[in-house]
């Protein structure tokens, strides 16, 4: 091994060496999850509801705190007293269909200074 590529892998061993207690103590941020708080009610022209059957037209979902607590057609559900009711339009919903998509840039889901970041 020459000598400069010798002093260049100690000297990296020794930054790791130094920096690992430091990063050992540093806090660890847990935002809390978000939770929803009163009753949303969706509006939109299709659903799908991922039990292969035939997708829901002029569908309504009821959400209530962080939760579905009701889907149908729009004659089917009541919408409840003092609801905010959002009509997204001419799209389709797929209620509980899980985004695992991200992308890895250093940033912590929840974290309210993520888009300063």
């Amino acid at each position: 091994m020459s000598r400069s590529v010798f002093i260049a892998a100690f000297v990296l061993g020794v930054c790791v060496a130094s920096f690992s207690p430091i990063a050992a103590q540093m806090p660890t941020i847990r935002p809390a999850a978000p939770m929803g708080k009163g009753v949303v009610v969706l509006k939109a022209a299709r659903l799908i509801d991922g039990t292969g059957k035939a997708a829901i037209t002029n569908a309504v979902i009821v959400v209530t705190d962080d939760k579905i607590t009701a889907v149908g057609t729009a004659s089917q559900i009541q919408i409840p007293a003092g609801a905010t009711v959002i009509d997204v339009g001419n799209v389709t919903l797929l209620p509980g269909f899980i985004d695992a998509h991200t992308h890895v840039i250093g940033r912590i889901l929840g974290d309210s200074d993520g888009n300063d970041a």
